[in-house]
C-alpha cells in the first residue's frame, strides 16, 4: 500500500494500533466481580490492571508460562470445583467489544496504510480479540498487515525491545510509523524508540484521537494532499528501485507532448525504459519537459532508429513484445493476461499509422482497448496510460 501522509513532520506509512482500551472496550469491574461470583477468588483483582497486567497475568502475557501454567495456578485460588473454561470466561468478561466508530475508523485507515496490532496480550484472550474484531467487520487477518502480541514475542510493553523488534517484523521504519495505545508510559516508550506515537483516552473518539496526524481517519475527509505528503521517490531513487518487468517503445510518433505525456505515465507505473524510435523526440526537449514535469529524468530512455530493431533487441532479452494495435486475432485488454516472472514490453504506434506492420508481425501479441463510441483509435498518450496502469493493477 505504502500510502505516504505528513505527520508531525515524518511520513507515515504504517499503522501500529493497540488492542485493550483503545479498540476493544475493557470493563475492568466486571471482570472482577465475574472472577469473585463465578471462580469465588477475589486474588485476580491484585493481578488485573487497565494498562499493565501484574504478577501471573502479566507472567502469561510475556508468554512466561503456558495457558496450562495460568489455568493450573489460578485454580489454586478458586473454589472447588471451578474449571479452566470457568476462569477463560472470566477473563473473557474483561472484554466489552469493538464500537461502530472505531471499526469505521479503521477500516478507513487501511485503505491507505499497512496496520499492524501491537498489543500486550495473552493466548487465553486472544481467540476472544479476534472473534470481537471479525464481529465488527475487521477480521484481523485481512484488516492487518500482521499482528505483534506481546505473549509470542516474549516481550511487553513498555519494554525498548517489543518495540524494535515490532519495527523490524513490519519492514518499515521506525520513523514511518504511527502507533496509538492508551498506556502514556507505553506512548513514551514508543517514542523513545523513534516512532510516532499518540495517547488514546476515552474522552475522544478513535477518528478524533488519530484524525490531527492522519486526515484519513476523519469521517468523510476528502482534504486534497499537498505534493509534500505524497511521498514520491526521487529520480535517483526511481532509478535505483527494484525491476518492475515493464518496457514501451515508441514507434514514430510524432508529438513530442505524446512522448512527454508517455514519460509521465511511465514513471507513475514503475516503466523501467522506454525507447523512442525513428521521428520521436527525444530529451532534453522543452515539449517533453513540459508535459513530462521531469519524468523523463526518473524514466530511463534510449533511441533505436527502427521500432522494428529495437523490439528484435527486445525479444533477444527475453521480453515478451505486446503491439498496442488493433489486428486480426488481438486480445481485449480486459483479457490481457501479464503472467508472473515474464517481462514485458508495449509498442505504441504513430498517432496516424499505429504500429508499424512489420512491428506488428514481429510481435508475441497484440493488444487493443475496447471502446464505444464514434472514433477508431485513442490518443496514444491516453492509450499508454491505460495499457500500463492495466498491467500494473493485473500484477497487484
Amino acid at each position: 500500500m505504502s500510502i505516504f501522509v505528513l505527520a508531525g513532520g515524518k511520513m507515515i506509512r504504517a499503522v501500529f494500533i493497540d488492542v485493550g482500551g483503545v479498540v476493544i472496550d475493557l470493563d475492568m469491574e466486571r471482570c472482577k466481580r465475574t472472577f469473585r461470583e463465578r471462580c469465588g477468588t477475589a486474588r485476580m483483582e491484585e493481578y488485573l490492571d487497565p494498562c499493565h497486567q501484574k504478577g501471573l497475568i502479566s507472567d502469561l502475557e510475556a508468554g512466561a508460562i503456558t495457558v496450562e501454567g495460568f489455568y493450573s495456578e489460578a485454580l489454586k485460588y478458586c473454589r472447588p470445583g471451578t474449571t479452566s473454561q470457568d476462569i477463560a470466561d472470566s477473563f473473557h468478561s474483561l472484554l466489552v467489544g469493538v464500537k461502530r466508530e472505531k471499526a469505521e475508523c479503521i477500516r478507513r485507515l487501511a485503505r491507505k496504510y499497512d496496520l499492524f496490532i501491537l498489543s500486550n496480550n495473552n493466548e487465553v484472550c486472544i481467540d476472544k480479540t479476534y472473534s470481537m474484531f471479525a464481529e465488527a467487520g475487521i477480521p484481523v487477518d485481512s484488516t492487518f498487515r500482521d499482528a505483534f502480541f506481546s505473549c509470542r514475542l516474549k516481550m511487553l510493553k513498555p519494554a525498548r525491545e517489543i518495540y524494535l523488534e515490532s519495527v523490524r517484523r513490519s519492514g518499515f521504519k521506525a520513523g514511518e510509523i504511527l502507533f496509538v495505545d492508551d498506556s502514556p508510559v507505553n506512548v513514551a516508550a514508543a517514542r523513545e524508540a523513534g516512532i510516532t506515537a499518540v495517547l488514546y483516552e476515552p474522552s475522544k473518539t478513535l477518528s478524533e484521537t488519530l484524525s490531527p496526524f492522519l486526515p484519513e481517519a476523519a469521517p468523510g475527509s476528502r482534504r486534497k494532499l499537498r505534493s509534500s505528503e505524497l511521498g514520491r521517490m526521487t529520480a535517483q531513487q526511481y532509478r535505483s528501485k527494484p525491476d518492475s518487468g515493464l518496457a514501451v517503445v515508441l514507434d514514430n510518433i510524432r508529438s513530442a507532448y505524446n512522448v512527454g505525456s508517455i514519460f509521465r505515465s511511465s514513471d507513475a507505473f514503475g516503466v523501467d525504459r522506454i525507447v523512442l524510435c525513428g521521428i520521436s523526440a527525444v530529451p532534453p526537449s522543452a515539449e517533453i519537459h513540459k508535459s513530462a514535469l521531469g519524468a523523463e529524468d526518473a524514466v530511463r530512455w534510449e533511441h533505436c532508429d527502427s521500432a522494428l530493431e529495437a523490439v528484435e533487441a527486445l525479444k533477444a532479452e527475453g521480453y515478451t513484445v505486446v503491439a498496442v494495435e488493433q489486428t486480426v486475432g488481438s486480445v481485449s485488454l480486459a483479457d490481457f493476461d501479464r503472467k508472473s516472472g515474464v517481462r514485458y514490453a508495449f509498442v505504441f504506434g504513430n498517432e496516424v499509422d499505429g504500429v508499424a506492420q512489420e512491428v506488428v508481425d514481429a510481435a508475441d501479441l497484440a493488444v487493443e482497448i475496447p471502446q464505444y463510441g464514434t472514433k477508431h483509435s485513442l490518443n496514444v498518450a491516453v492509450s499508454a496510460g491505460a495499457v500500463l496502469w492495466e498491467a500494473v493493477r493485473k500484477n497487484r
